[in-house]
């Protein structure tokens, strides 16, 4: 079976050999537009644009809910929130966790070290499976997070030269950025320059 979101968010099936394809549906009904897919622990998983977790049942077709709807608010950030023009949900495996990194961005535009920016405001939750709630994370050590085009992975940032520790790295108008947890600064890199193919055009 080969799994996929396509370009309007509908989660695909189809049986390789076969010429159908299935589009699966959350059962509840409540969204049938899904954010990211991952296989995680043998299983493949989505998230919605609530930061509902499911997984996909390869025998029945069927979308099994595994975790609680995202309901966190950050007070402080809120002006992003209601204003943003983009709002992602990325699945992330780290150190045997599944984590959803929450991304918010809208067109108001401000000058920092020589380029115009738009506001980016990213937030990292990390899935407790025991008590079935969510957690927010607010360092993540010298791990990072980087949103790639195809897959997103975790990484150590002592292991790579240039990288830093707590940050979250993905594309924004056709230039690598980096999103630093701790003071939530957002700004241009270029430690991607030598892997063009990684990332993708996102906004």
């Amino acid at each position: 079976m080969v799994f996929v979101l396509n370009n309007d968010k509908e989660l695909i099936v189809s049986n390789i050999g076969e010429k159908k394809n299935i589009v699966l549906e959350d059962n509840g009904g409540e969204n049938n537009y899904f954010e990211d897919i991952i296989h995680y622990k043998g299983q493949v998983y989505v998230v919605d644009n609530m930061g509902t977790i499911f997984w996909i049942n390869a025998l029945s077709l069927k979308l099994v809910q595994f975790s609680p709807k995202n309901m966190y608010c950050c007070v402080e950030n809120r002006h992003i929130r209601v204003k943003s023009n983009i709002n992602k949900k990325q699945l992330v495996e780290y150190d045997g966790s599944l984590y959803v990194v929450d991304m918010y961005i809208n067109d108001e535009r401000y000058y920092k070290r020589g380029y115009f920016l738009k506001a980016v405001l990213l937030e990292v939750y990390k899935l407790d499976q025991e008590w079935g709630k969510w957690l927010e994370v607010k360092d993540l050590g010298d791990a990072s997070f980087v949103l790639g085009k195809d897959s997103n992975f975790a990484l150590l940032a002592q292991d790579y030269d240039g990288c830093e520790g707590n940050c979250i790295f993905f594309y924004i108008e056709s230039k690598a950025s980096c999103f630093n947890l701790k003071n939530s600064e957002c700004k241009p890199v270029d430690i991607f320059l030598s892997f063009p193919t990684l990332f993708h055009h996102v906004i």
